[in-house]
């Protein structure tokens, strides 16, 4: 399953370092070096030259597509990223990270139908993936979907009642701004911080869905505040108050 940083995160890596084996693996070890130091032109240059190479092998031709494909979504290139994501997918057709990102990448552009497409793939192929069930919302509720029936079916799926668990609580309504709110006081550090980014990205979906304008865009604000730049709460933020301004 995946781990709840890499649901929230927009990953800059998939795959380690330290497994990466065999021709053209060390450009991809320079790649992802490059990424973690945000030297981003560097990184695309290192995935590209590793994916020239004929002998790299399948699984590792999908990881350079899927790395760069997260570079070029922190350079806001999201088109391209799609087309590493379509590369990555005909390669490994059943990794369930690669539709759920992809998703993303249409939502920022908002092309909601094809995100909702792969986020239920990913679903499909993960039915745990409860970031997946959020997402998926997201882009029901966009194309102007009334999905409770849908979002029900698969929060039960997950059988999970740890966060965040409260976010597909919060848009099923069983509870209130303020519970939601409340529910997420809880555990370390670092859970609490990336609670206090996603409380604040979700209300402002969860307002922007009730149609209530100020309070989304107030919420939103707060998520691009809070939120680290490659977390996909940061990028969704980004994207809704666009279109709020519109």
């Amino acid at each position: 399953m995946w781990t709840l940083w890499a649901l929230m995160l927009a990953v800059l890596l998939i795959g380690d370092v330290d497994e990466v084996q065999g021709a053209g693996t060390d450009d991809i070890r320079a790649a992802m070096a490059a990424s973690k130091r945000q030297e981003f032109d560097e990184a695309l240059r290192l995935y590209t030259r590793a994916l020239a190479d004929q002998s790299l092998s399948r699984e590792d031709q999908a990881t350079a597509h899927s790395n760069r494909a997260t570079v070029w979504s922190r350079k806001h290139d999201y088109e391209k990223a799609i087309v590493d994501l379509d590369a990555a997918i005909a390669l490994q057709p059943d990794h369930g990270y690669y539709y759920y990102f992809r998703g993303h990448n249409a939502f920022y552009l908002g092309r909601f139908a094809p995100a909702a497409a792969d986020l239920a793939h990913a679903l499909e192929i993960d039915p745990r993936q409860r970031y997946s069930v959020i997402w998926l919302h997201l882009a029901r509720a966009e194309m102007g979907e009334n999905d409770a029936d849908e979002l029900s079916r698969n929060a039960a799926r997950t059988n999970d009642k740890s966060w965040p668990a409260p976010v597909i609580q919060l848009f099923e309504g069983k509870l209130s701004p303020q519970e939601f709110r409340s529910s997420a006081k809880g555990g370390s550090k670092a859970e609490r911080f990336a609670q206090s980014c996603e409380v604040a990205f979700y209300l402002g979906a969860y307002h922007r869905q009730q149609n209530r304008a100020k309070q989304a865009e107030r919420e939103l604000a707060e998520a691009q505040k809070r939120c680290p730049d490659e977390w996909v709460e940061h990028t969704g933020a980004e994207a809704m108050l666009a279109w709020l301004q519109r």
